[in-house]
């Protein structure tokens, strides 16, 4: 990913979790949840460590859906953060759907939409 070969680190408060919330993302968009899911466990100190706990939503959302992916294994996991997602108004992961078929049958399957 070009955002880390740049020669410094982006001079903005917090940028490595949104950084790996795009990797995630990207991760994700291609079909490598585990890739994903390894990238989101290897870092979760960090991203719990620097994310407000509204941000930390998107995260555990896009944990749960790359948990999801890997299969009846790992269903657990992703129910704790199913359940820390409950949507607290309609539609409110409805932009992560936008132009992602996947993400939508996961949220519609999951009763997030």
């Amino acid at each position: 990913m070009i955002a880390n070969t740049r020669s410094q680190p982006p001079q903005v408060p917090n940028a490595q979790p949104t950084q790996i919330l795009v990797e995630v993302i990207v991760e994700l968009r291609r079909g490598h949840a585990e890739v994903a899911a390894k990238l989101l466990d290897d870092n979760w100190q960090v991203i719990e460590g620097r994310v407000v706990a509204l941000g930390l939503r998107t995260y555990r959302l896009l944990r749960a859906f790359a948990r999801g992916a890997a299969g009846p294994r790992e269903a657990g996991r992703a129910q704790e953060d199913l359940d820390a997602v409950r949507p607290r108004y309609p539609g409110e992961h409805s932009y992560l759907a936008a132009k992602w078929p996947e993400m939508a049958t996961f949220l519609t399957t999951n009763g997030l939409a």
